[in-house]
């Protein structure tokens, strides 16, 4: 992991995650609050996360000016970040970046898209089915995607 921040912000996640696992006496009906939040969480943090990455690799490539330009783009138009979205933004800058992530697996790519499905739901209203099992078997998933953002924009740039 090459952003501070990122591994800061994942870090955090689990963190919390644990922190959850370890209250005692909670039913059901809490247990399934939790998740909900936890899908909230995790999906706004992505979303921070690589927000960061993209603007990290920015300033060692760009001029002050671009970077703002990147910083202010991905503030006002980057949300919910499927892996479709994920790799739309990552097609803006580099294909391969962008390819990379096309090429993960099924597994991880769902891990990430049911997060942010669910994230949506909760958000709008809708019915979330969300237990803390299913966070504990998306977020190891989905995390990788990130990881690999990491790795392909900052490995070599820092």
């Amino acid at each position: 992991m090459t952003s501070e921040r990122v591994q800061n912000l994942l870090n955090d996640i689990e963190i919390t995650i644990s922190n959850i696992h370890n209250f005692v006496g909670i039913n059901q009906r809490e247990k399934s609050y939790l998740a909900q939040y936890l899908a909230v969480y995790i999906c706004g943090t992505y979303e921070e996360c690589i927000k960061n990455t993209i603007t990290l690799w920015a300033q060692t490539k760009c001029s002050p000016e671009i970077v703002s330009f990147i910083d202010k783009y991905l503030y006002e138009h980057f949300r919910n970040p499927d892996s479709d979205r994920v790799i739309e933004l990552l097609q803006k800058f580099n294909s391969g970046w962008a390819d990379e992530i096309q090429k993960m697996s099924k597994i991880i790519k769902d891990a990430l898209d049911s997060i942010v499905l669910n994230k949506n739901h909760i958000a709008h209203g809708q019915k979330s089915e969300i237990t803390l099992n299913d966070i504990d078997k998306w977020y190891p998933r989905s995390k990788q995607i990130i990881l690999k953002i990491d790795q392909l924009l900052l490995e070599d740039s820092l």
